[in-house]
């Protein structure tokens, strides 16, 4: 039987925190302070003697960078391995080895958020948005709902799955995502949003099919919001003024 030592609040505990991720930016070691705060629970549980705590952390404390959904498994697979270095008292994790584990597995994941969330999910669900306001103009107020309640769902349950997924698999993670083939249903998922937004503009003629069309390839490209909406705003202006 496996031993544990870390109860489940102290897990939802550190998914709580993981929200606060991106509010401790550094030039010099990126997201390291909000990694650190969000695994404070589990550093607190499992080194109850402050000098282990402190040197736990330290051995954490360099740079850190991922992208913020995705930084659940990182955080589940961290406390799985800390919690073994505990358990574990003939052949314990060495804790050099746990930081380039977490090294190694933060550039892909921050790869596969950016592509999986700002790439593919964002500008589908803007898509689905986007048709919904078109063929039901009636019920254009509860657009703006539907974006919130369902991105933002998303994210969440990303981030808890994620969490429990790193905390008990661990290093096992890795071809667990791999073996999910998420590639190939970002394909499907872009295909469905470039025909519901190509659908959804030729209701309003031949200049929104082509500045829609146009906009999700320069999203789905990796184009700030910012400067989408920016670039959205002009070319309607110019238009407008041509006319």
């Amino acid at each position: 039987m496996e031993l544990t030592v870390l109860p489940r609040r102290d897990l939802w505990r550190v998914l709580g925190r993981s929200f606060f991720l991106p509010a401790l930016w550094t030039v010099q070691r990126g997201q390291n302070l909000g990694f650190l705060f969000s695994l404070w629970p589990v550093f607190r549980r499992l080194y109850p003697r402050r000098d282990d705590r402190a040197r736990a952390l330290q051995a954490h404390a360099g740079f850190f960078s991922t992208h913020p959904y995705t930084a659940g498994v990182l955080l589940g697979v961290v406390s799985g391995l800390e919690e073994e270095r505990v358990v574990s008292a003939l052949h314990p994790p060495i804790p050099d080895q746990t930081v380039t584990d977490r090294t190694s597995m933060a550039g892909p994941l921050a790869a596969l958020g950016e592509s999986f969330f700002w790439a593919t999910c964002l500008p589908l669900v803007l898509a689905f948005c986007l048709f919904w306001a078109f063929l039901l103009p009636q019920q254009m107020v509860w657009v703006p709902v539907f974006f919130v309640l369902v991105f933002n769902g998303l994210h969440v349950g990303v981030r808890a799955i994620g969490l429990g997924l790193g905390y008990r698999l661990k290093l096992n993670v890795v071809s667990f995502l791999t073996g999910l083939r998420i590639h190939r249903g970002l394909m499907v998922m872009s295909v469905v949003g470039v025909g519901l937004c190509l659908l959804a503009s030729s209701l309003w003629g031949w200049f929104n099919f082509l500045l829609t069309l146009v906009f999700f390839l320069l999203m789905r490209w990796g184009l700030p919001p910012l400067v989408l909406a920016l670039v959205w705003v002009v070319t309607y202006s110019l238009w407008w003024v041509i006319l």
